[in-house]
């Protein structure tokens, strides 16, 4: 079978006759049949479509035919000539043929499956592999290209026996064929076995992106198995098991109870029982178990790869002791096994090359598919969260969970296989060393085991810190996104310093975790790039101290060993993530772990938080359509929201449902809804719901889009929609019709605007039954008038037949309507027809009747978010460095510099070591002492490491300063940031900047710099090594420097590109799912939850067709630069043989195991490159709002603090738009306001005149600076000041406005009253008194320190509106604009309210923008708005007697007819 002297010790070597035969022909047999049953697993789990018959398919089939006949005839030829004397045919060739042969039947029968398959003939035993593939759409197979080629390789020893034996009296005959070239239009999928692991199919992209800019054009579809379509499925009914098994294992914890429930029926329903309620609260399910049987398998196949990585890791040092020792035997050794030796250790550098290849590969799509399905499920969850899970999870949090939470599984998944292989490595490694030098190794072991608990320390620490950091940063998001949701509240009211110190409070806390996290990271760099080098010394010292030789073997394949271990334990690991690589150190793997676990728990926790009971409401067929019966319901907690509920609807009837603010409307039509928490009793609604609520939810789409939610257009019907919803007028004046994109929360919108268009979706949605949540509140009278009559009324509504329930505060429609169900305090305490809820003499007769006395008494908006594809300037570079520090900076540079020549050297030192004869002579220790303490000196000096430690620390310091500022800039300059940039700008966009670009900032980029610039000095330090080995390899280093700064221009261009895509793609997600979780409780109600799910998928697959080529371009670049990183290594102990009758024996070792690093560390300092380059973008993108056009300074010349002190305001020719562009909506506006006057603004829905408001609180610059809105000719006066001549606060400061939307901020009530801290509690808690407030903030536990919701959710809107009022009493200044402040406020409270404006602010000027004609009534003047101009000026009862005035047309419409000394007598109510 083998022979030394033949195959070894010859000059022309060769294997044995029976080896060739034997063991040459069965392994790749044995290899095709172990690995067949692992291919045909996934073969049969490929859903792509039958290949059809093809000329290459018949190619195919003829040559296995041939090959077929080819070994059967020298089988035949065999057996003929065993019977000759003169030729000798063992058994073992005969055996070798019918293996061949059998495989070669198996292949052929391969392609003839189909037919046995369609004549369902499958056999069990012999597998098709062939056909298999051809059925399951694979064109080509890695199983079968690396039999064949594993064939011919061992093939060659053979070939090579016949070409020596060749009798040139018997020539072989000749044979050619033509290969056929085949069309790819699928670049990846029908490319061949080579291009694939190559990644060659992807060059035509790479090579795209260096000529021009990338688009999503560019880029192929995502591949159907990585979809989320595919994806989702398994991680639910494996996600589904994990509950049930969570569920049981809390169900049954006892085992005796266990035990015990199989002999006790009744004990077993109980527990039944209980699991049904307990299904429906909180579950103790955990994604992991999901993650790994969903996507494990290629991760899995990762895991192998990783284990035939490992084995050619350690081939390195046994082939570099085999060069070594031919250096030694340089004299005797023939030439031809140092050229073996040298190709030998290119070959595993070569296969290790693409074998990694091919484990990154799979690792990322692993982490691709794991971030897939944990986006999707976080975003279902989303929407089945109950309202109590919905106020303890905020939107920033439910964001941070798929962009960092994620993300970071996406990034564990790149590693991990390093984390458990790496103690295998270094237990290997050890074991080898022992080999090598004996006990010694077991001193460096015990240095090790030292080091152990050190790390411990600091990891239990660093967890928890990641821990505060993250739940710091949700805070600090949650803030950020409030803020940008309410920055018009923040500039009216010059709050925006308040907020902004709010924001850089939070940010502190989080920079002094950051702080304490970047200390604790360089001290375990510290402790795990020192622990090798202890290791190293103390094993050498102690090897020689014990008696050992030191031989440039044994110092030099231990280095190699050595520098595994370092590999292993604290050196650079090339690790791919999703889209780029990561330079990983242990420490940041260890890191990374750590975080992987915070966010495990923070992705289970929400993954098991209460959901919304489906039980809540049954849907049994009924002549009632909306009934509950004793029903008791909560938001959540122990009080009860809603008692002893009662009530029945019939079908085809309008109902009204009224009472005070805060009495519970809202919250019945949400038990309705199944929103709220059933405590007892039963709902039943029978029929489809349409749901308006009582702040419309608008979505970032067309207005048509808006309207129609996802149904069909039916034109006919859709007109007539428009028409009813009072939409017509609003269509034309819009500059694309109901095309136009309404941006997000509809800002270009009015309220009233915003409210028709939710109703205008209601109706067209055509449903069974309607919840109408006060849907006229926003509109004018005359409006609501139309609305009512086309929409709800009984007789010529389009609802006309439907089960309409309306809240609603307007009594002029209750006598309209069939029954009406009144609130007080959480009940239902009265019912009935209006004239018998009259007649009952009841509460709502006493509201009715004091209500009547009191009256008788008196384009496209969002900018197009384009993809910068240009590299970063270097300005960009030294403006993040001068922040970062310039003696931070260079004392980096110089401690690396430092570092690296002591590394070197102490090898330098330790080669003169092992070939000094005088360091080993046993009678005189002198040389062997100074060799021991210089290396050991040199050693301490590269273990000045701790300089580095310092350094490190100083420059992570550094590094967070530098965000620390930059973070600073980024949020002063966007409080700063005048309106027209936010309504033109979503939200998710500037979000993301505080966030994701934040983060980056943080942490990501600093370590990428440092490991950079680590990697920088590793390079050069290998290039001087072995040119200074080897000068001739300095031929190879221009040519091969060459290549790499070609392949890193050629890569980083298109990296950085694909990026940028891939970053553009993921905007839209977080913004679907912040849109998604405001308008929950609609989408539900709707039924469109399974739309909005696929409309977030197609979203994340869009975004991970971008992330896919990001991976195979990192695998693109890896493979290449290790390839030619082998090429280095085989320069080098090219040069090295070829010299080796010069060169010492110790320069070898030095050389090579220099050269061995060389492919690890080019290749980590491209991918350096292109991350830096890619992640500095981070900078550019925080320095573009810092560079925005701001608004006017807000302080400018000084104003008296008490102005103004009259209140006098003037209009002169003054003009508006929206933004620059747009028509003008305010045209040439001419009227004054007295001091202490009442003017009262009306017009179409308040869309034209709510901007009068608006344009008080700006100025007018004819430099066109911006504004709220711009204007674009004349001048506001107030108190004789142009308010274009003082500053943004000086003139914000001293005028009060209420807004149409309230909108409160997250924290205390106090602070949503006074921000500032500027008033008593006492002046507090009046105008909570003023604000009709005090009961209820009294009824609070923590009174002014009841924690407000985000958004204010746990008020009803019209507490929000009167917290708004609380706001405009405790300012109280001399100007006050009322933009439909009591529009969601019910008329009894809104009556009050008009008191206390009437007595609070007898003093001030006030100007109030009605829909409610009722409350400017009792204006002096009233201002009437046609198409952007003043129609009408006069006092009320002027324009009432004018019976062709549009204001009375409105009044007759409204139900006002007549005025008697300012006082206004409802004509319907006094028919009471």
């Amino acid at each position: 079978m083998s022979n030394l002297s033949l195959t070894w010790v010859n000059t022309n070597p060769d294997f044995t006759e029976c080896f060739k035969q034997t063991i040459l022909v069965w392994v790749p047999c044995a290899f095709l049949s172990i690995f067949l049953p692992f291919d045909l697993y996934h073969r049969f789990n490929s859903r792509y479509a039958d290949i059809p018959w093809s000329f290459l398919n018949i190619s195919k089939f003829v040559t296995l035919f041939l090959l077929i006949c080819l070994t059967f005839v020298d089988l035949g030829l065999m057996l003929g000539w065993r019977r000759e004397d003169d030729t000798e045919i063992f058994d073992s060739q005969i055996v070798s043929v019918l293996v061949k042969a059998a495989i070669f039947v198996c292949s052929i029968n391969f392609l003839t499956m189909k037919v046995y398959l369609r004549a369902e003939f499958v056999q069990v035993i012999v597998v098709f592999l062939q056909a298999i593939h051809k059925m399951k759409g694979q064109s080509t197979s890695g199983l079968l290209f690396l039999f064949w080629l594993m064939l011919v390789f061992f093939a060659i020893p053979q070939l090579r026996s016949e070409i020596e034996n060749y009798d040139s009296e018997n020539q072989p005959r000749t044979s050619t064929f033509v290969v056929a070239k085949v069309n790819k239009p699928s670049p990846e999928h029908s490319s061949s076995f080579i291009n694939r692991i190559s990644y060659e199919w992807f060059t035509s992209i790479m090579w795209k992106g260096y000529r021009r800019p990338l688009t999503e054009d560019d880029i192929f579809d995502i591949n159907p198995e990585n979809t989320a379509r595919e994806l989702i499925p398994p991680f639910d009914k494996y996600f589904a098991q994990s509950l049930e098994k969570g569920r049981r294992y809390k169900l049954f914890l006892p085992r005796r109870t266990f035990t015990k429930l199989i002999y006790d029926f009744s004990l077993r329903e109980q527990l039944k029982k209980k699991e049904k309620v307990k299904s429906l609260r909180t579950t103790h399910g955990s994604v992991i178990p999901a993650i790994i049987k969903a996507y494990g398998l290629p991760f899995l196949h990762a895991g192998f790869l990783q284990l035939i990585i490992m084995a050619l890791l350690f081939a390195q040092p046994f082939l570099l002791d085999e060069l070594i020792s031919f250096t030694i035997d340089a004299k005797t050794a023939p030439l031809w096994q140092g050229l073996l030796l040298t190709f030998s250790l290119f070959s595993v550098l070569f296969l290790s090359a693409i074998i990694h290849g091919q484990q990154l590969y799979r690792t990322s799509l692993t982490g691709m598919r794991i971030k897939t399905g944990l986006i999707c499920a976080i975003y279902r969850k989303a929407l089945r969260i109950s309202i109590g899970t919905k106020k303890d999870t905020t939107v920033g949090e439910i964001v941070n969970l798929m962009s960092v939470d994620a993300q970071r599984f996406n990034e564990m998944t790149n590693f991990f296989h390093d984390v458990w292989s790496g103690p295998v490595i270094i237990g290997i490694a050890i074991w080898l060393l022992y080999r090598i030098i004996g006990v010694a190794v077991f001193a460096g072991l015990g240095v090790m085991i030292l080091m152990i608990p050190v790390s411990g320390v600091l990891y239990s620490h660093l967890e928890k810190q990641q821990v505060g950091q993250m739940t710091v940063k949700d805070e600090r998001v949650k803030i950020m996104n409030e803020i940008l949701t309410g920055m018009k509240v923040l500039k009216l009211y010059a709050w925006e310093p308040s907020f902004e110190k709010l924001v850089a409070s939070t940010r502190n806390k989080e920079m002094n975790i950051l702080k304490k996290i970047a200390i604790l990271n360089a001290g375990s760099y510290f402790s795990w790039t020192l622990t090798p080098f202890l290791v190293s010394i103390v094993s050498y010292v102690t090897f020689v101290l014990l008696g050992g030789k030191l031989t440039p073997n044994v110092a030099f394949v231990a280095v190699t060993l050595f520098n595994i271990l370092q590999y292993s334990m604290g050196v650079c690991k090339n690790i791919s993530s999703t889209s780029h690589f990561i330079i990983v150190l242990v420490p940041m793997m260890i890191a990374y772990i750590i975080q992987v676990v915070v966010s495990l728990r923070r992705i289970n926790k929400f993954m098991n938080s209460e959901e919304i009971n489906p039980h809540n409401v049954t849907n049994n067929p009924s002549e009632i359509a909306l009934s509950v019966e004793n029903g008791n319901f909560t938001w959540g907690g122990e009080s009860t929201t809603l008692k002893n509920i009662n009530i029945k609807i019939k079908k085809e009837k309008l109902v009204a449902l009224v009472g005070s603010v805060g009495c519970g409307k809202t919250s019945l039509l949400s038990a309705l809804l199944g929103e709220m928490e059933k405590i007892d009793g039963v709902v039943n609604v029978d029929g489809r719901i349409a749901y308006v609520p009582q702040q419309a939810w608008i979505q970032n789409a067309t207005l048509q889009d808006n309207i129609l939610f996802g149904r069909p257009l039916k034109e006919n019907f859709y007109k007539k929609v428009i028409h009813a919803c009072a939409l017509t007028p609003d269509l034309e004046m819009l500059p694309a019709g109901d095309q136009t994109e309404i941006g997000e929360r509809g800002i270009n919108l009015s309220g009233g605007q915003k409210q028709r268009v939710a109703l205008a979706r209601a109706v067209y949605s055509e449903a069974d039954i309607y919840l109408l949540d006060d849907p006229l509140s926003a509109v004018d009278s005359h409006v609501g008038k139309h609305i009512f009559s086309n929409v709800f009324d009984e007789n010529t509504g389009l609802l006309r037949g439907k089960c309409r329930l309306l809240v609603t505060h307007a009594v002029v429609y209750l006598p309209k309507v069939s029954e009406i169900f009144v609130m007080v305090n959480g009940k239902v305490t009265e019912n009935g027809s209006y004239p018998e809820l009259l007649a009952q003499r009841g509460a709502f007769a006493e509201f009715l009747i004091h209500h009547i006395k009191e009256i008788d008494d008196y384009k496209r908006v969002t900018e197009k978010k384009e993809a910068a594809s240009g590299s970063v300037g270097i300005a960009v570079y030294i403006r993040y460095f001068k922040s970062i520090g310039v003696y931070f900076c260079v004392a980096a540079i110089v401690s690396n510099a430092l570092n690296q020549a002591a590394s070197v050297y102490a090898h330098v030192w330790l080669s003169e070591w092992s070939t000094d004869p005088r360091a080993t002579n046993p009678d005189d220790f002198t040389w062997r002492n100074i060799y021991i303490g210089v290396y050991v000196g040199l050693g301490g000096a590269q273990g000045a490491r701790v300089t580095v430690l310092i350094t490190s620390m100083i420059f992570g310091i550094g590094c967070l300063r530098a965000a620390r500022g930059l973070h600073q800039r980024l949020l002063h300059n966007v409080m700063h940031l005048p309106m027209s940039f936010f309504d033109t700008t979503p939200s998710g966009r500037i979000l993301n900047r505080f966030s994701t670009d934040v983060n980056v900032i943080d942490t990501v980029l600093r370590d990428f710099i440092q490991t950079w610039a680590m990697m920088a000095f590793n390079v050069l330090a290998i290039l001087v090594v072995i040119s200074f080995s080897t000068p001739w390899f300095l031929v190879a280093v221009v040519p091969i420097s060459a290549i790499y700064y070609l392949i890193q221009v050629f890569f980083v261009a298109t990296s950085r590109q694909l990026r940028h895509i891939e970053s553009i793609t993921l905007s839209p997600i977080y913004n679907h799912l912040s849109e998604t979780i405001t308008g929950q409780s609609l989408i539900r109600a709707y039924g469109e939850v399974n739309r909005f799910i696929s409309e977030s998928q197609a979203k994340v697959d869009h975004n991970q067709t971008m992330t896919y080529p990001s991976i195979i371009a990192a695998r693109w670049l890896a493979i290449r630069l290790e390839i030619v990183g082998a090429v280095v290594v085989l320069f080098a102990c090219l040069f090295a043989v070829l010299a080796r009758d010069t060169i010492n024996p110790a320069t070898v070792g030095f050389s090579i195991s220099y050269a061995l690093q060389i492919s690890e560390t080019l290749s980590s300092l491209v991918s350096m490159t292109a991350e830096v380059e890619t992640n500095i973008v981070a900078i550019e993108r925080v320095n573009e709002y810092t560079n925005r056009q701001q608004e006017a300074p807000w302080k400018t010349v000084p104003v008296d603090p008490t102005w103004p002190q009259k209140g006098v305001v003037k209009f002169e020719n003054f003009q508006a738009r929206y933004r620059e562009g747009l028509d003008l909506v305010l045209k040439g506006i001419n009227f004054s306001v007295k001091s202490q006057e009442k003017v009262g603004i009306v017009g179409r829905t308040g869309k034209l005149s709510s901007r009068i408001a608006e344009r008080i609180h700006v100025k007018f610059y004819f430099d066109n600076r911006s504004r709220i809105i711009e204007a674009a000719e004349g001048k506001i006066i107030i108190d004789d000041i142009n308010i274009a001549e003082i500053g943004l606060h000086s003139l914000r400061s001293q005028l009060t406005i209420i807004p149409q939307d309230p909108v409160l901020f997250s924290g205390s009530l106090r602070m949503n009253i006074d921000p500032f801290k500027s008033y008593t509690d006492d002046a507090i808690w009046i105008a909570l008194e003023h604000s009709h407030l005090k009961t209820f903030v009294k009824g609070l536990s923590e009174g002014l320190d009841h924690t407000i919701a985000e958004s204010g959710e746990n008020l009803s809107v019209g507490q929000r509106q009167l917290v708004c009022l609380a706001r405009a009493l405790l300012r109280k200044t001399k100007v006050l604009i009322l933009d439909e402040a009591t529009a969601a406020i019910d008329i009894e409270t809104d009556e009050l309210i008009q008191k206390t404006i009437r007595t609070q602010f007898s003093d001030c000027t006030i100007i109030t923008i009605a829909h409610r004609l009722n409350t400017i009534m009792d204006s002096d003047r009233v201002v009437v708005l046609d198409q952007g101009q003043i129609a009408e000026y006069d006092t009320p009862k002027a324009l009432l007697e004018n019976k062709e005035s549009t204001f009375c047309g409105m009044a007759k419409d409204a139900g006002i007819t007549s005025v008697a000394d300012s006082k206004i007598v409802d004509n319907a109510s006094t028919n009471l």
